[in-house]
């Protein structure tokens, strides 16, 4: 998934006193997490050149069966 325990934190769909307390761990706890390595890994996988090259791979795979 998209977010994890390296960068973020997951709560239930509908938990407003969840987002709250998330909101406030994320406030106070910024610190915890690495930021270098969280840009690099949304680099990794969501780059435009990255996202055309697997585009292409899904087209080619629908073209050529």
């Amino acid at each position: 998934g998209f977010v994890n325990e390296e960068n973020g934190l997951l709560i239930p769909v509908n938990d407003s006193n969840a987002l709250a307390k998330a909101m406030k761990h994320m406030l106070n706890n910024s610190g915890i997490f690495n930021r270098e390595h969280i840009a690099a890994k949304i680099e990794k996988k969501f780059s435009p050149g990255n996202v055309a090259n697997r585009l292409v791979k899904l087209y080619n795979s629908v073209i050529n069966g």
